[in-house]
């Protein structure tokens, strides 16, 4: 055989690799290592929906290919799962990667593709025992490993579009209470200016949800509070928050330092958990007066166990609190609410928020954490 002859095996590699990039024609930019050093046989760099600009998300594949000799399709029709056996340190390296890998078999009998994310697959294998992945094998003594593919998780056209849900975050940013948030920014001396109401909406409809804000009722808004001069387009849900959701009195926030200290106060923290009733203002009036039906509403509210009344508002704080505190707070329980200095800390401390936003938002005013480049204090022109 002439050393410059493909053997069999290099053979259905190289078919079943350009079956593979075919499915991503159009779906964004292949990338690759120049040198085979890292185990990962091909990336791409994909494109947001239904377009040719690029997304932020690059994700990478490792693939395997199965002979129809050694597994039928009646054979495969059998099972749940196809067995790979890989590399312990690849598995290792691509589980700890910024960027997800996905393992991809392709199965000669079917002519398709299935592969799953390292992650999933590494953790399903080693589910009945406790801790980490990392820490399971860190004293296996063996060389590999064997990872079981699901035969139903089939690389289709919907499988794909899945994939931009992925994000890869910086995380060698100054830390803001051992957490890496992938941003320099302040979460406490940062506020928003103001957003377009439907921006507004969007936003914290997004900090809602990834609180787990399960709404149980819708009420109108206007049986709690009525604007003077204007119709506002607020709205009022009721239901059930899954995860705390915390918020900073943001003008109790100390900006600057006393004398011969660098020691700021942080400010009071407010909490709402369990049973709970939002208002949303993405337009906020000048001045807000309670409803005829104010006493039946809060008495409603209280019946189902709301710890108060989170208002969020696409305006400053002061604003807020002087519209507020003499309607509402006098008259139940007080909770701040929440304005454009406080819903900067809850989205600069929730990364998946920040960076599906990022490039949307607008700033009133912006401090840096201590220890960036920019140094502490600095403030950006609105």
């Amino acid at each position: 055989m002439s050393p410059h002859t493909l053997t069999a095996a290099e053979n259905f590699e190289d078919g079943y690799t350009l079956k593979f990039l075919q499915r991503f024609t159009g779906r964004g930019v292949q990338v690759s290592y120049v040198r085979d050093r890292a185990a990962r046989d091909v990336g791409f760099h994909l494109a947001a929906p239904g377009s040719l600009e690029l997304s932020d998300v690059r994700l990478w594949f490792q693939l395997k290919g199965i002979h129809a000799s050694k597994l039928s399709k009646d054979q495969l029709a059998l099972r749940d799962y196809v067995s790979v056996d890989l590399a312990l340190d690849d598995v290792k390296r691509w589980y700890a990667a910024p960027e997800a890998v996905y393992v991809v078999v392709y199965l000669e009998a079917t002519d398709e593709f299935i592969g799953e994310d390292i992650r999933d697959l590494a953790d399903s294998r080693f589910a009945d025992h406790h801790g980490s992945f990392m820490s399971k094998v860190a004293d296996l003594d063996q060389k590999e490993v064997t990872l079981r593919v699901p035969i139903d998780a089939v690389i289709d056209e919907e499988k794909i579009a899945s994939m931009l849900r992925y994000r890869a975050m910086r995380i060698d940013t100054p830390l803001w209470r051992g957490r890496p948030l992938g941003h320099f920014f302040d979460p406490l001396r940062c506020e928003l200016g103001n957003l377009d109401p439907s921006l507004f909406v969007e936003l914290v409809e997004c900090l809602l949800s990834v609180h787990d804000f399960r709404i149980t009722e819708r009420l109108d808004s206007r049986d709690l509070m009525v604007w003077e001069r204007v119709q506002d387009d607020a709205y009022l849900n009721v239901g059930m928050m899954y995860s705390t959701y915390e918020w900073p009195f943001s003008m109790g926030v100390e900006f600057g330092t006393d004398p011969g200290t660098d020691f700021r106060e942080e400010g009071q923290l407010f909490r709402v958990q369990g049973p709970a009733a939002v208002m949303v203002h993405p337009t906020f009036p000048d001045r807000l007066l309670s409803s005829g039906k104010f006493e039946e509403t809060v008495s409603h509210l209280e019946g189902i166990g709301a710890q108060g009344l989170l208002v969020i508002g696409n305006a400053p704080e002061t604003l807020l609190m002087s519209s507020y505190y003499t309607t509402l707070f006098k008259d139940w329980r007080y909770l701040p609410p929440q304005g454009q200095g406080a819903l900067a800390y809850s989205v600069l401390t929730a990364p998946a928020v920040f960076m599906e936003f990022q490039d949307r938002l607008h700033w009133k005013y912006v401090n840096y954490l201590w220890g960036s480049p920019e140094g502490p204090g600095v403030r950006l022109k609105p």
